[in-house]
């Protein structure tokens, strides 16, 4: 497959965000959750079958993220949509957990 230069520049918008991010820049957070929000919905509503807890979860995604992003960027940021996935997933299985806990 060959990278087109628009290709070449999608790839480099969520490390612009992450550094943006780091530097207290609200709208970068804000597009951050633009960019992936949907996504995450739709990956926490297969997973929890809640459309309700999803919303929720995704929030606290975006919330523990940002709050990570801000203090410091994470390693690989190109990847920055695999961490907030993998953020996302961790929190539904927590969720499931306690719940389980308490039956």
């Amino acid at each position: 497959m060959v990278e087109t230069p628009e290709h070449a520049l999608e790839a480099q918008i969520p490390a612009v965000l992450v550094r943006r991010i780091g530097q207290g820049d609200r709208r970068a957070e804000e597009e951050l959750v633009r960019r992936y929000q949907r996504g995450l919905l739709y990956l926490l509503k297969r997973r929890t079958r809640d459309p309700q807890l999803a919303l929720d979860l995704s929030q606290e995604t975006f919330r523990i993220a940002n709050e990570k992003l801000r203090q410091s960027p994470i390693e690989q940021i190109e990847r920055v949509g695999a961490y907030l996935r993998g953020t996302a997933l961790n929190l539904a299985s927590a969720d499931v957990r306690k719940y389980a806990r308490r039956a």
